[in-house]
């Protein structure tokens, strides 16, 4: 099996590996009452996506070599636009209805989870366009120069992107910046795999591989501010950090398998990492409840596809998420994408699942048998896999936003191909034998 097709599958599995069958076992969180059949149905949801990988893999094809040209400016100059509006609305949503400078960035986050969803104009403009600067990123990182100048697309969209992750922190959503790195980092990977344009992974002389460092630099900031927000709200809800420790056990169900520190610092070291802990692990946890207790609620779809449905309330005036969250056990909790497809479709959301595991490995296939268009939606698919094991990806953060422009993008043909004779690098997706296929 060529190294492509195990990272692509790597990619896709290791966090559910970590969240499902690592760190429950080994962490310092006492995690019970998880039921067998849990597992059975998380190994048959995620088994498709193996499976179609491997079958693709078995079949002795060559990969097309290409290079990138780019479609319409028309598209360059929409992407600005509405990353522009979505910037401009952000920055008056934490200026105006937040509060932000007066409560600061844990008070602004109680007052708005007490005050409950809003349904506002601004928090629907920032729902569908909060996509809008990670796109523009990446489609800078495709400009052959048709577009203007590199240097110079490349500042305007990092800038945005920058301002995008700001916003993103100070309005408390941490899981919209963290989509928007690893999103980007898919896209790279996708486009360094195939060697789309002209890339060097060599640091420091490639862009791809300066970009991706410049990513991951800001993943790990991302990760330390969340820890110190994780702190910083505790002490904000509960005054003190030793009340907020005998909260977090008792309201969550919890127990410590390491003796908690007694100094101040090793107290809220613990806590954020018990917090970390219990963000990676919980979904599993609590969506085994629902087997414990024979219990499946069978919404419609507004808890994986949360998104989608607060613009149906928003536009007729319907209750769908309001019913769909008032059947869940616990309401408010995420129950990764399994558990919530669980909650909408009770067993046959499985079937969906293999729906989305092969559709996954068809469009990264299709990137590399020579459709550039879709590696936007190919990168999606990968990413909703990656954060399946925490989170529906359609319904948390910016997910819907880009989930929309990635269709959008496939369907536009934003990037265009331009096909090279020389062959392509010998790691692949597929096996090399017989003539090129286009």
């Amino acid at each position: 099996m060529h190294r492509s097709a195990i990272a692509l599958v790597t990619f896709a599995l290791f966090p559910a590996l970590i969240s499902f069958g690592i760190v429950p076992f080994f962490g310092v969180l006492d995690i019970e009452g998880i039921s067998p059949w849990t597992y059975a149905y998380l190994a048959i949801f995620y088994a498709p996506i193996i499976l179609a990988t491997l079958a693709f893999v078995a079949i002795r094809q060559r990969s097309t070599a290409y290079d990138m040209t780019m479609g319409s400016r028309l598209n360059l100059y929409l992407l600005a636009a509405l990353s522009a509006i979505y910037l401009a609305v952000s920055a008056y949503d934490i200026v105006s209805n937040q509060n932000i400078l007066t409560l600061g960035i844990s008070g602004s986050w109680k007052a708005s989870t007490d005050a409950g969803a809003r349904n506002s104009i601004p928090g629907a403009i920032i729902m569908l366009l909060s996509g809008a600067p990670t796109f523009l990123f990446c489609a800078a990182l495709f400009n052959d120069g048709s577009w203007g100048s590199k240097r110079l697309l490349m500042l305007l969209a990092s800038l945005m992107l920058g301002a995008s992750l700001a916003c993103m922190l100070l309005l408390s959503s941490r899981n919209s910046a963290f989509i928007c790195l690893v999103y980007i980092c898919v896209v790279l990977a996708l486009k360094a795999l195939h060697q789309l344009g002209r890339m060097s992974l060599k640091f420091p002389f490639g862009r791809a591989a300066t970009t991706f460092v410049a990513v991951v630099i800001c993943f790990a900031v991302l990760m330390g501010f969340s820890l110190w927000i994780f702190v910083d709200r505790a002490i904000v809800t509960y005054g003190s950090i030793d009340l907020a420790l005998d909260g977090f056990f008792l309201n969550y169900k919890v127990h410590p398998t390491v003796a908690v520190p007694s100094s101040e610092t090793g107290k809220k070291i613990f806590y954020a990492l018990a917090q970390l802990e219990f963000y990676i692990t919980h979904s599993v946890g609590y969506f085994s409840d629902y087997f414990n207790r024979d219990y499946c609620p069978a919404g419609s779809g507004a808890n994986s596809f949360y998104g989608a449905f607060r613009i149906i309330d928003f536009l007729f005036g319907t209750d769908f998420v309001q019913t769909a969250v008032s059947r869940m056990i616990l309401p408010g909790v995420y129950l990764s994408l399994p558990g919530f497809l669980y909650l909408d479709f009770c067993q046959t959301g499985m079937v969906a699942g293999w729906v989305m595991g092969v559709a996954t490995v068809l469009t990264v296939a299709g990137v590399f048998r020579g459709d550039p268009a879709l590696i936007f939606l190919a990168a999606f698919l990968l990413c909703m896999f990656t954060f399946a094991p925490f989170y529906s990806l359609p319904s948390t953060g910016n997910g819907f936003s880009l989930m929309m422009f990635a269709i959008g993008s496939s369907m536009s043909r934003i990037l265009s191909v331009k096909m090279r004779p020389e062959e392509p690098p010998s790691d692949s997706l597929f096996l090399r034998s017989g003539p090129s296929s286009v």
